[in-house]
């Protein structure tokens, strides 16, 4: 899918951004690692067109929406769509790792990190929490790439468990999905108002906040919470 208003395709079920040659957008590109991390955990599954295996550079071989669009039906296009399609597992694998590794990189100060860990570890023993935490990194980042702010500020997964820290009873509370759907809903109409006029961002809101909405399906701690 190539949005309209982007200068690249999302790919995958992660939605995973690819740069077409030249494109230097203050995003994290995620396409190229998860495609180095199937080539590794395949294991001779799985085959990779050709044209994939072989593009140098690694960019996104379509340089504007219009062509993207235009190619739908072409060869190219229908051996990447069910390349994609048959290795959705390894993908999902890609993102649960890639969020483990990246939250044990974190460079932040201990006094900061320790507690936003614990409010981490919180969440993902609710019900729902791990999928909540591992889709809002992958829909909206980390929140560690200084390159995406808006005067100053981030939507990331860091600056949500920052909001959520900061709120009364935190440690007490029972209701940490919600916190967390509400918290998430918060940062990205924050972005909204902070993005540039000419970005629209507006159009994507309602969207976005049906996608955190769903994270608050249940609020009760798992049975191994409790151990």
């Amino acid at each position: 899918y190539w949005g309209a208003g982007e200068d690249f395709p999302s790919l995958g079920i992660g939605h995973f951004i690819w740069f077409p040659d030249g494109v230097d957008a203050p995003f994290d590109e995620s396409f190229p690692t998860m495609v180095n991390y199937v080539r590794q955990h395949a294991d001779g599954c799985y085959s990779m067109p050709g044209w994939l295996d072989e593009l140098q550079p690694f960019a996104a071989p379509w340089q504007s929406k219009q062509q993207f669009d235009a190619a739908q039906q072409s060869d190219r296009m229908l051996e990447l769509r069910q390349w994609l399609a048959d290795t959705a597992p390894l993908q999902a694998r890609y993102i649960v790792a890639s969020f483990n590794a990246r939250w044990n990189e974190l460079e932040l100060p201990a006094e900061q990190k320790l507690p936003l860990t614990r409010l981490l570890q919180r969440l993902v023993q609710t019900s729902q929490g791990l999928f909540a935490v591992v889709d809002y990194y992958n829909f909206k980042g980390l929140g560690s790439n200084p390159r995406e702010r808006y005067h100053g500020e981030g939507w990331g997964l860091v600056q949500v468990l920052t909001d959520i820290s900061k709120q009364p009873d935190v440690d007490r509370a029972d209701d940490l999905l919600a916190r967390f759907s509400e918290a998430t809903a918060a940062r990205l109409e924050r972005r909204v108002r902070n993005a540039p006029p000419e970005r629209n961002e507006a159009r994507w809101l309602p969207g976005w906040h049906a996608r955190v909405a769903d994270y608050r399906e249940s609020t009760k701690f798992a049975e191994s919470s409790k151990s």
